[in-house]
């Protein structure tokens, strides 16, 4: 009885913010709803997303931002965090310190910044680039160039949490270890490879599952770096999903590309979830 009400306001914050809203949107997915107006049409909504061309092209382009982003974003913070950690603890704090900043920054704010460095006639990229001779690139207004600015966003932007995390998993590692191996002839490099690595090695598949669910909802940098362009070849599906809701005032066809979202994005989680239960067994 006591645990039941201890867990009781969890269970209807559960039950308001997540039940609640879940049951509504799939609702919703089954009608032809917009601000003013709801009629129900039933899998309609669904017929429609699955043969629409646009669909699959914005999933496509979706999943190669999680394909080009994802490695990056687990493998460049644990190569910070493994040359971190061979330094003093203050150069680690500042290490920590200086890729968490930009995480802390509002998607907003960052989207403004990048896009102004990647402006092609006063961004500082171009500006850059003309100093080693070569010619400015219309970043934001040409394909490919404007998915490979998203790209480079994505990754430099989220580097910040897989740092930190890299390095808290490494300070489980005992100075006296580190020590001990040095008095051994280790090197650096041996060090790294032998020692510090495979103690992040149990975090890289959770922050990749992490990275790669959170790069699956990117829409913010999408919407104020390109809006979605040029040419729609820069659009996420949240993005899209976004836009049909409340662009185009498509409230059920929204409801029903998110209801889609689910199966992507939970089907991995659930997987990650079952191996989790599996260890504790």
């Amino acid at each position: 009885m006591a645990g039941t009400v201890l867990l009781a306001p969890c269970l209807l914050m559960f039950i308001l913010f997540t039940v609640i809203p879940a049951g509504r949107t799939a609702w919703l997915s089954l009608c032809d709803a917009g601000a003013m107006h709801s009629r129900w049409v039933g899998l309609q909504n669904y017929f429609d997303i699955l043969t629409n061309p646009l669909f699959w092209k914005v999933l496509g382009q979706t999943m190669l931002y999680i394909v080009v982003g994802t490695p990056l974003v687990v493998l460049i913070p644990a190569a910070i965090a493994l040359a971190a950690n061979t330094g003093s603890e203050r150069y680690g704090t500042v290490i920590r310190f200086a890729y968490y900043l930009p995480f802390v920054t509002s998607g907003a704010a960052m989207g403004a910044i990048w896009r102004w460095l990647f402006d092609a006639d006063v961004g500082g990229i171009n500006n850059a680039l003309a100093w080693i001779g070569i010619e400015p690139i219309a970043w934001l207004g040409t394909s490919p160039w404007a998915f490979i600015a998203i790209c480079i966003v994505l990754v430099l932007g989220g580097q910040g949490v897989p740092v930190c995390i890299y390095m808290a998993a490494l300070s489980v590692v005992g100075k006296s270890t580190l020590e001990a191996a040095r008095i051994d002839g280790c090197t650096q490099a041996q060090e790294a490879r032998y020692i510090l690595w495979p103690a992040i090695l149990p975090v890289v598949a959770t922050l990749g599952l992490m990275t790669a669910t959170g790069t699956f909802q990117v829409w913010q940098l999408i919407k104020i770096m390109t809006g979605g362009g040029p040419m729609e070849s820069t659009l996420s599906i949240v993005y899209w999903m976004y836009e049909t809701g409340f662009g185009a005032n498509r409230m059920g066809y929204a409801a029903a590309i998110g209801m889609l979202m689910v199966l992507p994005i939970g089907i991995p989680l659930l997987i990650k979830q079952r191996a989790l239960w599996g260890d504790r067994r």
